[in-house]
Protein backbone atom coordinates (compact mmCIF):
# COMPACT_ATOMS: atom_id res chain seq x y z
CA UNK A 1 0.00 0.00 0.00
CA UNK A 2 2.83 2.69 1.19
CA UNK A 3 4.60 1.66 -2.57
CA UNK A 4 1.08 2.02 -4.60
CA UNK A 5 0.76 5.35 -2.35
CA UNK A 6 4.55 6.44 -2.97
CA UNK A 7 3.66 5.41 -6.96
CA UNK A 8 0.67 7.08 -7.08
CA UNK A 9 2.37 10.34 -5.43
CA UNK A 10 5.34 10.68 -7.78
CA UNK A 11 2.45 9.80 -11.05
CA UNK A 12 0.12 12.75 -9.78
CA UNK A 13 3.16 14.89 -9.21
CA UNK A 14 4.81 14.16 -12.47
CA UNK A 15 1.69 14.73 -14.26
CA UNK A 16 0.67 17.95 -12.55
CA UNK A 17 3.98 19.15 -13.20
CA UNK A 18 4.22 18.56 -17.09
CA UNK A 19 0.31 20.15 -17.09
CA UNK A 20 1.74 23.26 -15.03
CA UNK A 21 4.95 22.99 -17.85
CA UNK A 22 2.56 22.65 -20.81
CA UNK A 23 0.32 25.27 -19.87
CA UNK A 24 3.60 27.65 -18.64
CA UNK A 25 4.79 26.75 -22.41
CA UNK A 26 1.15 27.66 -23.75
CA UNK A 27 0.99 30.65 -22.01
CA UNK A 28 4.68 32.13 -23.38
CA UNK A 29 3.53 31.14 -26.38
CA UNK A 30 0.51 32.90 -26.32
CA UNK A 31 2.14 36.28 -24.92
CA UNK A 32 4.61 36.06 -27.54
CA UNK A 33 1.69 35.69 -30.34
CA UNK A 34 -0.31 38.66 -28.59
CA UNK A 35 2.75 40.63 -28.18
CA UNK A 36 3.95 40.28 -31.57
CA UNK A 37 -0.01 41.28 -32.40
CA UNK A 38 0.14 44.27 -30.51
CA UNK A 39 3.37 45.29 -31.67
CA UNK A 40 2.03 44.84 -35.68
CA UNK A 41 -1.14 47.03 -34.87
CA UNK A 42 0.92 49.78 -32.68
CA UNK A 43 3.14 50.10 -36.22
CA UNK A 44 0.77 50.21 -38.26
CA UNK A 45 -1.27 52.80 -35.91
CA UNK A 46 2.40 54.79 -36.33
CA UNK A 47 2.53 54.76 -40.02
CA UNK A 48 -1.67 55.94 -39.80
CA UNK A 49 -0.68 58.57 -37.89
CA UNK A 50 2.26 60.03 -39.96
CA UNK A 51 0.46 59.10 -42.99
CA UNK A 52 -2.17 60.95 -41.78
CA UNK A 53 -0.31 63.89 -40.87
CA UNK A 54 1.78 64.26 -43.93
CA UNK A 55 -1.61 64.30 -45.74
CA UNK A 56 -3.22 66.89 -43.39
CA UNK A 57 -0.08 69.50 -43.63
CA UNK A 58 -0.87 71.75 -46.21
CA UNK A 59 3.03 72.27 -47.49
CA UNK A 60 4.27 69.90 -50.42
CA UNK A 61 5.93 66.67 -49.07
CA UNK A 62 7.51 64.67 -50.98
CA UNK A 63 10.46 61.70 -50.47
CA UNK A 64 12.91 60.96 -52.83
CA UNK A 65 15.52 57.69 -53.21
CA UNK A 66 19.23 58.02 -54.33
CA UNK A 67 17.94 57.80 -57.92
CA UNK A 68 15.79 61.17 -57.90
CA UNK A 69 12.92 59.43 -58.19
CA UNK A 70 9.59 60.18 -55.88
CA UNK A 71 8.92 57.02 -53.66
CA UNK A 72 6.17 58.90 -51.36
CA UNK A 73 4.49 62.26 -51.53
CA UNK A 74 1.52 63.74 -49.67
CA UNK A 75 -1.70 64.92 -50.05
CA UNK A 76 -0.86 68.35 -51.45
CA UNK A 77 1.64 67.13 -53.73
CA UNK A 78 -1.08 65.45 -55.72
CA UNK A 79 -3.71 68.69 -55.19
CA UNK A 80 -1.06 70.90 -56.99
CA UNK A 81 -0.64 68.01 -59.90
CA UNK A 82 -4.49 67.33 -59.94
CA UNK A 83 -4.09 63.75 -59.60
CA UNK A 84 -5.64 61.72 -57.17
CA UNK A 85 -3.36 58.05 -56.27
CA UNK A 86 0.25 58.37 -55.37
CA UNK A 87 0.95 55.59 -57.33
CA UNK A 88 0.83 58.08 -60.35
CA UNK A 89 3.88 60.24 -58.93
CA UNK A 90 5.73 57.13 -57.29
CA UNK A 91 8.65 56.29 -59.54
CA UNK A 92 8.17 59.61 -61.82
CA UNK A 93 11.71 62.20 -61.76
CA UNK A 94 11.43 66.35 -61.81
CA UNK A 95 11.41 65.93 -65.87
CA UNK A 96 8.21 64.40 -65.80
CA UNK A 97 6.44 66.71 -63.31
CA UNK A 98 7.67 70.16 -63.93
CA UNK A 99 8.72 72.79 -67.05
CA UNK A 100 12.10 71.89 -67.88
CA UNK A 101 13.98 75.00 -66.95
CA UNK A 102 12.51 74.40 -62.83
CA UNK A 103 13.14 71.07 -63.35
CA UNK A 104 17.20 71.81 -63.71
CA UNK A 105 17.43 73.75 -60.83
CA UNK A 106 15.68 70.95 -58.54
CA UNK A 107 18.33 68.68 -59.64
CA UNK A 108 21.23 71.00 -59.75
CA UNK A 109 19.89 71.23 -55.54
CA UNK A 110 19.73 67.69 -55.39
CA UNK A 111 23.19 67.45 -56.56
CA UNK A 112 24.42 69.68 -53.65
CA UNK A 113 22.98 67.84 -51.48
CA UNK A 114 24.90 64.56 -52.67
CA UNK A 115 28.31 66.55 -52.54
CA UNK A 116 28.09 68.34 -49.59
CA UNK A 117 25.43 65.84 -47.66
CA UNK A 118 23.85 69.18 -45.93
CA UNK A 119 20.53 70.72 -46.22
CA UNK A 120 19.20 73.53 -48.44
CA UNK A 121 16.84 75.49 -45.64
CA UNK A 122 14.56 78.15 -47.17
CA UNK A 123 14.58 78.98 -50.65
CA UNK A 124 12.98 81.22 -52.19
CA UNK A 125 12.17 80.02 -55.74
CA UNK A 126 9.34 80.04 -58.43
CA UNK A 127 8.00 76.96 -58.88
CA UNK A 128 6.75 75.89 -62.75
CA UNK A 129 4.79 73.14 -63.54
CA UNK A 130 4.91 71.29 -66.79
CA UNK A 131 1.60 73.15 -67.72
CA UNK A 132 2.84 76.64 -67.00
CA UNK A 133 1.07 77.52 -63.98
CA UNK A 134 3.58 78.70 -60.94
CA UNK A 135 3.85 80.15 -57.77
CA UNK A 136 6.23 81.04 -55.65
CA UNK A 137 7.47 78.76 -52.51
CA UNK A 138 9.77 78.27 -49.83
CA UNK A 139 11.76 75.26 -50.70
CA UNK A 140 13.81 73.34 -47.85
CA UNK A 141 15.22 70.03 -48.67
CA UNK A 142 17.04 67.35 -45.78
CA UNK A 143 19.44 64.00 -46.87
CA UNK A 144 18.68 61.07 -44.89
CA UNK A 145 21.37 59.37 -44.70
CA UNK A 146 22.63 54.80 -43.82
CA UNK A 147 24.26 53.80 -41.35
CA UNK A 148 27.27 54.16 -43.15
CA UNK A 149 26.97 58.01 -43.98
CA UNK A 150 26.06 57.32 -47.51
CA UNK A 151 22.66 58.93 -49.19
CA UNK A 152 19.60 57.07 -48.82
CA UNK A 153 16.88 59.61 -49.45
CA UNK A 154 16.16 63.12 -49.75
CA UNK A 155 12.84 64.62 -47.67
CA UNK A 156 11.19 68.02 -49.36
CA UNK A 157 8.87 70.04 -48.18
CA UNK A 158 8.05 73.37 -50.16
CA UNK A 159 5.47 76.10 -48.64
CA UNK A 160 3.18 78.23 -51.01
CA UNK A 161 4.40 81.62 -50.49
CA UNK A 162 2.86 83.49 -53.02
CA UNK A 163 0.39 85.61 -51.24
CA UNK A 164 3.97 87.07 -49.06
CA UNK A 165 5.50 87.43 -51.85
CA UNK A 166 3.11 89.43 -53.67
CA UNK A 167 2.64 91.62 -50.40
CA UNK A 168 5.91 91.93 -49.97
CA UNK A 169 6.78 93.11 -53.74
CA UNK A 170 3.36 95.62 -53.28
CA UNK A 171 5.12 96.83 -49.96
CA UNK A 172 8.34 97.57 -51.83
CA UNK A 173 6.29 99.28 -54.83
CA UNK A 174 4.64 101.32 -52.09
CA UNK A 175 7.62 102.21 -50.73
CA UNK A 176 9.29 103.13 -53.55
CA UNK A 177 6.38 105.56 -54.68
CA UNK A 178 6.33 106.95 -51.08
CA UNK A 179 9.88 107.80 -51.50
CA UNK A 180 8.73 109.29 -54.57
CA UNK A 181 6.26 111.45 -53.38
CA UNK A 182 8.32 112.87 -51.03
CA UNK A 183 10.92 113.60 -53.23
CA UNK A 184 8.14 115.34 -55.58
CA UNK A 185 6.65 117.05 -52.07
CA UNK A 186 10.05 118.13 -51.39
CA UNK A 187 11.05 119.68 -54.45
CA UNK A 188 7.42 121.28 -54.75
CA UNK A 189 8.32 122.89 -51.53
CA UNK A 190 11.74 124.06 -52.44
CA UNK A 191 9.70 125.56 -55.82
CA UNK A 192 6.99 126.78 -53.38
CA UNK A 193 9.31 128.92 -51.74
CA UNK A 194 11.26 130.41 -54.47
CA UNK A 195 8.27 131.14 -56.24
CA UNK A 196 6.71 132.89 -52.80
CA UNK A 197 10.02 134.42 -51.96
CA UNK A 198 10.12 136.25 -55.70
CA UNK A 199 7.29 138.53 -55.87
CA UNK A 200 8.00 139.08 -51.90
CA UNK A 201 11.34 140.21 -52.69
CA UNK A 202 9.98 142.65 -55.33
CA UNK A 203 7.40 143.72 -52.59
CA UNK A 204 9.21 143.81 -49.83
CA UNK A 205 12.03 145.76 -52.18
CA UNK A 206 10.41 148.26 -53.77
CA UNK A 207 8.41 149.16 -50.57
CA UNK A 208 12.12 150.03 -49.43
CA UNK A 209 12.60 152.28 -52.40
CA UNK A 210 9.49 154.23 -52.15
CA UNK A 211 10.35 155.19 -48.64
CA UNK A 212 14.01 156.59 -49.80
CA UNK A 213 12.86 158.65 -52.55
CA UNK A 214 11.45 161.87 -53.41
CA UNK A 215 10.46 161.83 -57.25
CA UNK A 216 6.91 160.98 -58.16
CA UNK A 217 7.44 159.02 -61.23
CA UNK A 218 10.47 156.73 -60.02
CA UNK A 219 7.29 156.43 -56.96
CA UNK A 220 4.84 155.47 -59.30
CA UNK A 221 7.05 152.77 -60.95
CA UNK A 222 7.95 151.38 -57.75
CA UNK A 223 4.37 151.21 -56.80
CA UNK A 224 3.03 149.72 -60.39
CA UNK A 225 6.20 147.07 -59.60
CA UNK A 226 4.41 146.12 -56.56
CA UNK A 227 1.33 145.89 -57.41
CA UNK A 228 2.32 143.42 -60.29
CA UNK A 229 4.17 141.24 -57.57
CA UNK A 230 1.08 141.52 -55.42
CA UNK A 231 -1.07 140.16 -58.19
CA UNK A 232 1.55 137.34 -58.88
CA UNK A 233 2.03 136.36 -55.37
CA UNK A 234 -2.07 136.42 -54.93
CA UNK A 235 -2.41 134.37 -58.52
CA UNK A 236 0.02 131.78 -57.38
CA UNK A 237 -2.37 131.31 -53.92
CA UNK A 238 -5.15 130.89 -56.22
CA UNK A 239 -3.87 128.10 -57.56
CA UNK A 240 -2.90 126.41 -54.38
CA UNK A 241 -6.22 126.08 -53.77
CA UNK A 242 -7.56 125.38 -56.83
CA UNK A 243 -5.12 122.01 -56.17
CA UNK A 244 -6.96 121.80 -52.71
CA UNK A 245 -10.39 122.25 -54.56
CA UNK A 246 -9.35 119.31 -56.72
CA UNK A 247 -7.51 117.21 -53.98
CA UNK A 248 -11.33 117.71 -51.94
CA UNK A 249 -13.54 117.22 -55.30
CA UNK A 250 -14.43 120.82 -54.68
CA UNK A 251 -14.13 122.54 -58.19
CA UNK A 252 -17.33 123.59 -59.71
CA UNK A 253 -18.54 125.61 -62.90
CA UNK A 254 -20.76 128.96 -63.37
CA UNK A 255 -21.81 128.05 -66.65
CA UNK A 256 -23.10 131.66 -68.31
CA UNK A 257 -23.35 132.67 -72.03
CA UNK A 258 -19.83 134.60 -73.18
CA UNK A 259 -18.85 135.04 -76.97
CA UNK A 260 -15.93 133.00 -77.45
CA UNK A 261 -13.88 135.73 -79.16
CA UNK A 262 -13.71 138.16 -77.18
CA UNK A 263 -12.48 135.59 -74.63
CA UNK A 264 -9.90 135.18 -77.24
CA UNK A 265 -9.48 138.72 -77.49
CA UNK A 266 -8.42 138.94 -73.85
CA UNK A 267 -5.78 135.94 -73.83
CA UNK A 268 -4.29 137.58 -76.89
CA UNK A 269 -3.55 140.96 -75.06
CA UNK A 270 -2.23 139.53 -71.94
CA UNK A 271 -0.08 136.97 -74.25
CA UNK A 272 1.01 139.81 -76.19
CA UNK A 273 2.14 141.82 -73.35
CA UNK A 274 3.97 138.79 -72.19
CA UNK A 275 6.32 138.19 -75.35
CA UNK A 276 7.00 141.74 -75.87
CA UNK A 277 10.12 141.99 -74.78
CA UNK A 278 11.09 138.25 -75.34
CA UNK A 279 11.93 136.94 -79.67
CA UNK A 280 8.94 135.23 -79.57
CA UNK A 281 5.76 135.25 -81.59
CA UNK A 282 2.28 135.05 -80.76
CA UNK A 283 0.13 133.56 -83.41
CA UNK A 284 -4.10 133.03 -82.91
CA UNK A 285 -6.80 131.47 -85.41
CA UNK A 286 -10.16 130.66 -84.76
CA UNK A 287 -11.73 128.34 -87.18
CA UNK A 288 -14.47 129.67 -89.31
CA UNK A 289 -17.01 127.00 -87.86
CA UNK A 290 -16.51 127.43 -84.46
CA UNK A 291 -20.14 128.74 -83.08
CA UNK A 292 -19.86 132.86 -81.75
CA UNK A 293 -21.76 132.30 -78.45
CA UNK A 294 -21.62 129.95 -75.85
CA UNK A 295 -22.84 128.93 -72.97
CA UNK A 296 -20.30 127.38 -70.57
CA UNK A 297 -17.84 128.87 -67.38
CA UNK A 298 -15.52 131.01 -69.67
CA UNK A 299 -13.35 132.42 -66.28
CA UNK A 300 -12.25 128.46 -66.21
CA UNK A 301 -11.97 128.07 -69.94
CA UNK A 302 -9.31 131.04 -70.25
CA UNK A 303 -7.97 129.77 -67.00
CA UNK A 304 -6.81 126.01 -68.64
CA UNK A 305 -5.85 128.78 -71.94
CA UNK A 306 -3.82 130.67 -69.91
CA UNK A 307 -2.04 127.63 -67.80
CA UNK A 308 -1.06 125.91 -71.12
CA UNK A 309 0.19 129.13 -72.86
CA UNK A 310 2.49 130.29 -69.90
CA UNK A 311 3.63 126.96 -69.64
CA UNK A 312 4.39 127.50 -73.46
CA UNK A 313 5.98 130.91 -73.04
CA UNK A 314 8.19 129.55 -70.09
CA UNK A 315 9.65 126.94 -72.22
CA UNK A 316 10.31 129.12 -75.46
CA UNK A 317 13.19 131.14 -75.78
CA UNK A 318 13.17 132.00 -79.24
CA UNK A 319 10.07 131.08 -82.59
CA UNK A 320 6.75 131.53 -81.67
CA UNK A 321 4.03 130.25 -79.42
CA UNK A 322 0.40 129.29 -80.91
CA UNK A 323 -3.20 129.23 -80.36
CA UNK A 324 -5.73 127.65 -82.24
CA UNK A 325 -9.41 126.52 -81.97
CA UNK A 326 -11.44 124.55 -83.97
CA UNK A 327 -14.26 122.13 -83.84
CA UNK A 328 -12.93 118.82 -82.84
CA UNK A 329 -12.50 116.18 -86.06
CA UNK A 330 -14.27 113.62 -84.63
CA UNK A 331 -17.49 115.85 -83.83
CA UNK A 332 -17.51 117.39 -87.22
CA UNK A 333 -18.00 114.18 -88.72
CA UNK A 334 -20.82 113.14 -86.64
CA UNK A 335 -22.38 116.72 -87.61
CA UNK A 336 -21.94 115.61 -91.47
CA UNK A 337 -23.14 112.46 -90.60
CA UNK A 338 -26.08 113.07 -88.89
CA UNK A 339 -26.62 116.65 -91.33
CA UNK A 340 -27.50 118.77 -88.45
CA UNK A 341 -27.23 120.90 -86.02
CA UNK A 342 -26.58 119.83 -82.56
CA UNK A 343 -27.26 122.06 -79.03
CA UNK A 344 -23.87 121.40 -78.00
CA UNK A 345 -20.48 121.72 -79.63
CA UNK A 346 -17.19 120.16 -78.58
CA UNK A 347 -14.47 122.64 -79.16
CA UNK A 348 -10.56 121.36 -79.43
CA UNK A 349 -7.97 124.08 -78.28
CA UNK A 350 -4.39 123.68 -79.49
CA UNK A 351 -1.36 125.98 -77.73
CA UNK A 352 1.74 125.04 -79.31
CA UNK A 353 4.96 126.39 -79.08
CA UNK A 354 8.80 125.90 -80.27
CA UNK A 355 10.19 125.64 -77.45
CA UNK A 356 12.70 122.69 -75.23
CA UNK A 357 9.84 120.15 -75.67
CA UNK A 358 9.51 117.07 -73.46
CA UNK A 359 11.09 113.48 -73.75
CA UNK A 360 8.54 110.54 -75.06
CA UNK A 361 9.31 108.55 -71.65
CA UNK A 362 8.25 111.96 -69.56
CA UNK A 363 5.11 112.44 -71.22
CA UNK A 364 2.69 110.06 -68.50
CA UNK A 365 3.95 111.78 -65.77
CA UNK A 366 3.38 115.47 -66.87
CA UNK A 367 -0.19 115.80 -65.24
CA UNK A 368 0.92 114.50 -61.74
CA UNK A 369 0.41 117.09 -58.91
CA UNK A 370 4.24 118.81 -58.00
CA UNK A 371 5.40 116.69 -60.91
CA UNK A 372 8.63 118.42 -62.91
CA UNK A 373 10.06 116.54 -65.95
CA UNK A 374 13.48 117.93 -64.31
CA UNK A 375 14.45 119.52 -61.28
CA UNK A 376 17.28 121.79 -63.36
CA UNK A 377 14.40 122.95 -65.58
CA UNK A 378 12.83 124.64 -62.41
CA UNK A 379 16.26 126.58 -61.55
CA UNK A 380 15.97 127.65 -65.01
CA UNK A 381 12.48 128.47 -65.63
CA UNK A 382 10.91 128.70 -62.75
CA UNK A 383 7.17 127.34 -61.73
CA UNK A 384 5.93 124.85 -59.25
CA UNK A 385 4.42 121.69 -61.23
CA UNK A 386 0.89 122.54 -60.23
CA UNK A 387 -0.80 124.47 -63.87
CA UNK A 388 -1.03 121.17 -65.53
CA UNK A 389 -2.94 119.39 -62.52
CA UNK A 390 -4.94 122.10 -62.88
CA UNK A 391 -5.64 122.31 -66.08
CA UNK A 392 -6.35 118.64 -66.90
CA UNK A 393 -9.08 118.62 -64.09
CA UNK A 394 -11.12 121.54 -64.85
CA UNK A 395 -10.64 120.36 -68.36
CA UNK A 396 -12.68 117.11 -67.51
CA UNK A 397 -15.36 118.88 -65.42
CA UNK A 398 -16.04 121.01 -68.73
CA UNK A 399 -16.58 117.18 -70.37
CA UNK A 400 -13.48 117.04 -72.14
CA UNK A 401 -9.74 115.49 -72.62
CA UNK A 402 -6.32 116.85 -72.43
CA UNK A 403 -3.21 115.54 -74.40
CA UNK A 404 0.15 116.36 -75.70
CA UNK A 405 2.39 115.83 -78.62
CA UNK A 406 6.30 116.88 -78.08
CA UNK A 407 9.17 116.61 -80.22
CA UNK A 408 12.00 116.97 -77.83
CA UNK A 409 14.77 120.30 -78.78
CA UNK A 410 11.77 121.33 -81.29
CA UNK A 411 8.39 122.28 -79.39
CA UNK A 412 5.04 120.98 -78.14
CA UNK A 413 1.52 121.18 -78.78
CA UNK A 414 -0.62 120.53 -76.03
CA UNK A 415 -4.60 119.80 -76.96
CA UNK A 416 -7.64 120.24 -75.18
CA UNK A 417 -11.26 119.47 -75.79
CA UNK A 418 -14.56 121.06 -73.84
CA UNK A 419 -18.09 120.42 -74.71
CA UNK A 420 -19.67 123.74 -74.49
CA UNK A 421 -23.45 124.84 -75.49
CA UNK A 422 -24.32 126.69 -78.87
CA UNK A 423 -26.73 129.61 -78.65
CA UNK A 424 -28.38 132.96 -80.32
CA UNK A 425 -26.67 136.23 -79.74
CA UNK A 426 -29.61 137.41 -77.89
CA UNK A 427 -29.21 135.44 -75.45
CA UNK A 428 -25.42 136.63 -74.59
CA UNK A 429 -26.50 140.30 -75.02
CA UNK A 430 -29.25 140.01 -71.96
CA UNK A 431 -27.82 140.86 -68.60
CA UNK A 432 -28.12 138.39 -66.18
CA UNK A 433 -28.78 141.37 -63.37
CA UNK A 434 -30.13 143.66 -64.74
CA UNK A 435 -29.43 147.59 -62.98
CA UNK A 436 -32.56 148.85 -61.22
CA UNK A 437 -33.24 152.30 -59.73
CA UNK A 438 -34.28 150.67 -56.14
CA UNK A 439 -30.78 150.00 -55.69
CA UNK A 440 -29.23 153.23 -54.22
CA UNK A 441 -26.01 154.68 -55.07
CA UNK A 442 -24.26 154.91 -51.59
CA UNK A 443 -24.42 152.12 -49.37
CA UNK A 444 -24.91 152.06 -45.23
CA UNK A 445 -22.41 149.17 -44.59
CA UNK A 446 -21.46 147.60 -41.62
CA UNK A 447 -18.13 146.02 -41.86
CA UNK A 448 -17.61 142.58 -39.41
CA UNK A 449 -14.08 142.28 -39.07
CA UNK A 450 -11.16 141.85 -36.59
CA UNK A 451 -7.75 142.78 -37.84
CA UNK A 452 -7.46 146.50 -37.83
CA UNK A 453 -5.25 146.26 -40.88
CA UNK A 454 -8.06 144.89 -42.98
CA UNK A 455 -10.64 147.38 -41.04
CA UNK A 456 -8.88 150.09 -42.89
CA UNK A 457 -8.24 148.85 -46.39
CA UNK A 458 -11.88 148.01 -46.51
CA UNK A 459 -12.92 151.42 -45.41
CA UNK A 460 -10.85 153.42 -47.09
CA UNK A 461 -11.86 151.48 -50.64
CA UNK A 462 -15.74 151.46 -49.76
CA UNK A 463 -15.12 155.23 -48.15
CA UNK A 464 -13.93 156.28 -52.00
CA UNK A 465 -16.31 155.01 -53.09
CA UNK A 466 -18.91 157.47 -51.63
CA UNK A 467 -20.33 154.65 -49.40
CA UNK A 468 -20.85 154.78 -45.28
CA UNK A 469 -18.73 152.30 -43.38
CA UNK A 470 -19.47 151.41 -40.18
CA UNK A 471 -16.75 148.80 -38.20
CA UNK A 472 -17.46 145.89 -35.60
CA UNK A 473 -14.57 143.97 -34.31
CA UNK A 474 -16.16 141.11 -33.81
CA UNK A 475 -19.76 139.52 -34.00
CA UNK A 476 -20.73 140.38 -30.18
CA UNK A 477 -20.33 144.17 -31.18
CA UNK A 478 -22.37 143.41 -34.73
CA UNK A 479 -25.54 142.19 -33.02
CA UNK A 480 -25.18 145.08 -30.88
CA UNK A 481 -24.99 147.05 -33.39
CA UNK A 482 -27.76 145.53 -35.59
CA UNK A 483 -29.85 146.10 -32.49
CA UNK A 484 -29.81 149.58 -32.09
CA UNK A 485 -32.55 151.77 -33.44
CA UNK A 486 -30.57 154.34 -34.95
CA UNK A 487 -28.39 152.21 -37.14
CA UNK A 488 -30.10 151.08 -40.48
CA UNK A 489 -27.55 148.88 -43.21
CA UNK A 490 -28.18 148.05 -46.42
CA UNK A 491 -26.14 144.85 -46.15
CA UNK A 492 -23.29 143.68 -44.08
CA UNK A 493 -19.72 142.35 -45.12
CA UNK A 494 -18.75 139.83 -42.81
CA UNK A 495 -15.41 138.31 -42.12
CA UNK A 496 -15.83 134.57 -41.29
CA UNK A 497 -12.88 133.70 -38.67
CA UNK A 498 -12.64 136.19 -35.32
CA UNK A 499 -12.44 136.04 -31.86
CA UNK A 500 -15.32 135.46 -29.23
CA UNK A 501 -17.97 135.14 -32.25
CA UNK A 502 -17.51 134.34 -35.98
CA UNK A 503 -18.83 135.11 -39.00
CA UNK A 504 -21.03 131.84 -39.05
CA UNK A 505 -22.46 131.46 -35.68
CA UNK A 506 -23.16 135.47 -36.22
CA UNK A 507 -24.79 134.98 -39.51
CA UNK A 508 -26.71 131.89 -37.91
CA UNK A 509 -28.00 134.12 -35.09
CA UNK A 510 -29.47 137.03 -37.30
CA UNK A 511 -31.31 134.48 -39.31
CA UNK A 512 -32.68 132.69 -36.38
CA UNK A 513 -34.11 136.25 -35.42
CA UNK A 514 -38.27 136.37 -35.15
CA UNK A 515 -39.26 137.44 -39.26
CA UNK A 516 -40.97 140.41 -37.94
CA UNK A 517 -37.27 142.16 -37.17
CA UNK A 518 -36.30 143.92 -40.28
CA UNK A 519 -32.75 143.09 -39.73
CA UNK A 520 -32.84 139.44 -40.02
CA UNK A 521 -33.52 139.95 -43.79
CA UNK A 522 -30.61 142.01 -43.67
CA UNK A 523 -28.23 140.61 -47.10
CA UNK A 524 -24.57 139.31 -45.72
CA UNK A 525 -21.63 139.30 -47.87
CA UNK A 526 -18.60 136.98 -46.78
CA UNK A 527 -15.71 138.96 -47.31
CA UNK A 528 -12.97 136.40 -46.40
CA UNK A 529 -9.74 134.92 -46.53
CA UNK A 530 -11.38 131.82 -46.39
CA UNK A 531 -11.35 131.15 -50.25
CA UNK A 532 -11.72 127.15 -51.10
CA UNK A 533 -15.35 126.63 -52.31
CA UNK A 534 -15.60 124.38 -49.28
CA UNK A 535 -15.97 127.46 -47.44
CA UNK A 536 -18.22 129.09 -49.97
CA UNK A 537 -20.66 126.69 -49.69
CA UNK A 538 -21.09 126.94 -45.42
CA UNK A 539 -21.19 130.87 -46.11
CA UNK A 540 -24.51 130.00 -47.95
CA UNK A 541 -25.87 127.37 -46.33
CA UNK A 542 -25.94 129.44 -42.79
CA UNK A 543 -27.52 132.10 -45.02
CA UNK A 544 -25.58 133.99 -46.33
CA UNK A 545 -26.43 135.73 -49.52
CA UNK A 546 -22.98 136.77 -51.20
CA UNK A 547 -19.01 135.25 -51.24
CA UNK A 548 -15.66 137.83 -51.78
CA UNK A 549 -12.62 136.72 -51.12
CA UNK A 550 -9.37 138.86 -49.66
CA UNK A 551 -7.08 140.70 -50.63
CA UNK A 552 -10.53 142.42 -52.12
CA UNK A 553 -10.20 142.85 -55.69
CA UNK A 554 -12.75 146.33 -55.97
CA UNK A 555 -14.44 145.31 -58.98
CA UNK A 556 -15.41 141.62 -57.72
CA UNK A 557 -16.78 142.86 -54.87
CA UNK A 558 -18.95 145.66 -56.04
CA UNK A 559 -19.86 143.13 -58.79
CA UNK A 560 -20.81 140.60 -55.92
CA UNK A 561 -22.87 143.32 -54.03
CA UNK A 562 -24.79 144.44 -57.11
CA UNK A 563 -25.34 140.89 -57.55
CA UNK A 564 -26.92 140.58 -53.95
CA UNK A 565 -28.81 143.42 -53.99
CA UNK A 566 -30.69 143.05 -57.44
CA UNK A 567 -31.86 139.84 -56.51
CA UNK A 568 -32.91 141.23 -52.65
CA UNK A 569 -35.01 144.14 -54.65
CA UNK A 570 -36.55 141.79 -57.18
CA UNK A 571 -37.57 139.35 -54.39
CA UNK A 572 -38.97 142.32 -52.50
Amino acid sequence: YLVYLHVYEFVYTFEYSFLCFILLMTFSLSRGVIEGAMMKDALKSERDLLQSLLDNIPDLIYFKNKHDKYIRVNQAFLRLLGINSAEEVCGRTDDDIFAPEFAVLLKQDDNTIRQTMKPIVGKIVQEVLADGTSRWVSMTKVPLLTETGELDKIVGISRDITDIKRTTEALEQAKIAAEAANRVKSQFLANMSHELRTPLNGIIGMLDLVKHTNSDEKKKEFVATIEKSAYELLNLLNNLLDVTDIDNEDIGLELKPFTLRDSIKKIQTIVEDKVRHRKIQFKCSIHSDVPKNLVGDSSRLNQIIMHLMDNAIKFTTTGEVGLEVSVNKEFREILLQRNDEMRNCLLQFSISDTGIGIPADKLEDIFKPFYQVDGSFTRKYGGTGIGLTIAKKMVQLMGGDIWVESDEGKGSTFHFTVLLERISDDAVNADDYPATTCIPQSFRILLVEDNTINQKVATKILEKEGHKVKVANNGVEALEMLAEDDNHFDFILMDLQMQEMDGYETTECIRSLPDFLPIKRIPIIALTAHALKADKDRCLKVGMNGFATKPIDKRQLFEVIHQVLTKEHQHA
